[in-house]
């Protein structure tokens, strides 16, 4: 654990948070599947669950299990608040480190990456995210004012370039990041020209190229290229879209989008080890 930090104005905001606190998860603490909770964190934690119950949570899982105790607590995870039970507990008797213990299977972080609890309406939440996501929220770059901030400005162009005979020889370049056309055709191409999410709306032939009309989508947005190391703009990465679908993830509240972004995410299981990135972290940036 490298030191904790409290919830700037900015954090609260994109958070919803009352108050929260963060750290950046170690090497040794990613291997071991725990993180040492202390400073801003153990402070929120400790006056959330109350000191003397997690007094009570002391030693070995078997020492606490033979006192017929259950070290999980229940946290909202973000972005889409499902409960999640990891342990919390004072592994030695007597001292004062008090560690969160993570069940792969709901909540595991990597080394370089934030973690960190707030407190939002009463309840507590979990939340792990690539460090320069939230620094980018510390500098100000993005704030609760719709996801537009977090994926790339639409273009029509781009679009129509995209469904045009002859991608290859256009060049299409954003204000921030490029994004080149024939990736996003070869896309559209291989998804028949599909719409991922509801292939059941009617679409219109295109007029350049007389196949159905498709918008590329980057489901890791390209916006967030600063934060992997790897290029985002690969066909594996792009989903084609009718603009109805396509309007609607970038518009629609997140509550409406969560369930199609994690859709299009299935459907490329090689798509977060590539980037490093998990669908919790994908889908936080949908949220802001």
């Amino acid at each position: 654990m490298i030191g904790t930090a409290t919830f700037d104005a900015g954090l609260r905001s994109v958070f919803e948070a009352d108050r929260g606190a963060y750290s950046l998860v170690t090497a040794t603490e990613a291997g071991d599947g725990q993180v040492t909770v202390s400073s801003d964190e153990k402070e929120l934690v400790v006056n959330f669950f109350g000191e003397a119950e997690l007094k009570k949570y002391q030693g070995n899982d078997s020492v606490i299990e033979a006192a017929g105790l259950d070290a999980r607590r229940e946290f909202r995870l973000w972005p889409k608040g499902e409960v999640v039970r990891p342990k919390l507990k004072f592994p030695k008797p007597g001292n004062s480190e008090l560690r969160l213990y993570f069940n792969d299977d709901e909540f595991k972080v990597r080394a370089g990456q934030y973690w960190g609890v707030f407190e939002r309406a009463g309840e507590i939440w979990i939340f792990k995210s690539p460090k320069p996501f939230v620094d980018s929220i510390k500098n100000g770059e993005f704030s609760p004012t719709g996801r537009g901030q977090a994926l790339e400005d639409e273009s029509d162009d781009y679009q129509a370039v995209v469904n045009s005979t002859l991608p290859s020889q256009s060049e299409y370049v954003t204000k921030a990041w490029d994004r080149n056309p024939k990736v996003a055709a070869d896309a559209l191409r291989e998804a028949s020209y599909k719409c991922e999410l509801y292939p059941q709306l009617p679409t219109f032939l295109s007029r350049t190229t007389g196949k159905p009309f498709a918008e590329a989508h980057h489901i890791i947005p390209m916006k967030l290229q600063a934060n992997f190391g790897v290029s985002l703009d690969i066909k594996e990465n792009i989903c084609s879209l009718s603009p109805f679908a396509h309007r609607k993830l970038h518009l629609a509240g997140f509550d409406e989008i969560a369930n199609d972004v994690l859709t299009l995410i299935e459907k490329r299981p090689g798509l977060l080890e590539y980037a490093g990135t998990s669908a919790d972290e994908v889908l936080g940036f949908y949220r802001v």
